[in-house]
């Protein structure tokens, strides 16, 4: 069965990125396919390389005059797209050649759900540079979003457009970061009819932010403002007292991956004065505090040993994160 797949892409100033991960679609062995490309008014050229592809009839490009982020840009791709199935891309992302033949074959061999999801590899710079590899898991999918241990990326699933529409998933444009895991917790609070496929090598490439490579202490304190905004707009909303426990994990382990982070890039003094005071605000249980502020002081004094984190972690799920 030729369905056809709809590839949503937000592109802003991606020069340098847009043509390769343009090419790794053009070159896809399933030829049913169309590419909806949204550009959020970029200023550095790619506008000219979008230009050059509209020339086949598959790549469907948009000019924004304004800059009015991703997530605006994704919608009006869900709205654009023709596609009996859709996969959400970064510019700077790129398919393997036999990916969207592969997520065809899985659907057409299992039949019925609302959405599919497959593996990743993570790759700084270049494609062959792979950092670590994505294997989707089903478990508990809608609370490990909610505690930010994330099963999987924007990428990674192919979604019934039908599904999408009737339930009116759109992407949150308030959100600057965690798009993704905010749209995917919203698909997940309505169905638990998804697949997925754990046992084939990746078939896309994510690439790491440079950003965060380049500008670490920027990169953080864009990161924890959005994620500030996704907590409470989650506490918010979620009734469920089991949901919201997995939510208040999400603080825990937010607050660990930025530490180390902090660690790493000699940023301890900018972690205490924009990110330790902001979590640890939202944070009630006294005991979990306590912890996460020894934790601090040992990171602060350079002690910091790569199993700490899995240990302190264990201690905050055991005292049960609650507020």
């Amino acid at each position: 069965m030729h369905l056809l797949i709809s590839i949503i892409i937000p592109s802003y100033n991606k020069v340098n990125y847009i043509k390769q991960t343009l090419e790794s679609i053009r070159t896809q062995s399933y030829a049913n396919w169309e590419c909806i490309i949204v550009d959020d008014a970029s200023t550095d050229g790619t506008k000219e390389i979008l230009t050059e592809y509209s020339s086949d009839k598959r790549f469907r490009v948009f000019i924004e005059e304004v800059n009015r982020g991703a997530n605006f840009c994704r919608n009006k791709g869900i709205t654009l797209a023709q596609g009996d199935w859709v996969i959400f891309m970064d510019a700077d992302d790129n398919l393997h050649p036999e990916c969207l033949e592969k997520r065809i074959n899985a659907i057409n061999k299992n039949p019925g759900y609302d959405f599919y999801v497959f593996p990743l590899a993570a790759f700084e710079r270049e494609v062959n540079n792979i950092k670590s590899v994505w294997i989707p898991n089903k478990k508990k999918a809608l609370e490990r979003f909610l505690a930010h241990n994330l099963p999987w990326q924007t990428m990674q699933p192919i979604w019934n457009k039908k599904f999408l529409l009737e339930n009116d998933l759109r992407y949150d444009e308030n959100l600057h970061k965690l798009q993704d895991v905010d749209f995917h917790i919203h698909a997940l609070l309505k169905t638990d009819n998804f697949f997925v496929e754990s046992a084939i090598p990746a078939d896309c490439f994510f690439r790491i932010d440079s950003q965060r490579i380049d500008k670490p202490v920027w990169y953080m304190e864009r990161y924890i403002n959005a994620y500030l905004v996704f907590y409470n707009k989650y506490s918010k909303v979620l009734t469920s007292a089991t949901l919201r426990k997995y939510l208040n994990r999400s603080l825990l382990i937010i607050y660990l991956y930025f530490l180390k982070f902090a660690a790493d890039n000699n940023s301890i003094d900018f972690f205490r004065d924009n990110i330790k005071n902001l979590l640890l605000k939202e944070v009630t249980n006294k005991f979990l505090k306590t912890i996460m502020e020894f934790y601090y002081q040992v990171i602060k004094r350079g002690v910091y040993f790569p199993g700490s984190i899995t240990i302190l972690r264990g201690i905050g799920f055991i005292c049960g994160f609650s507020r």
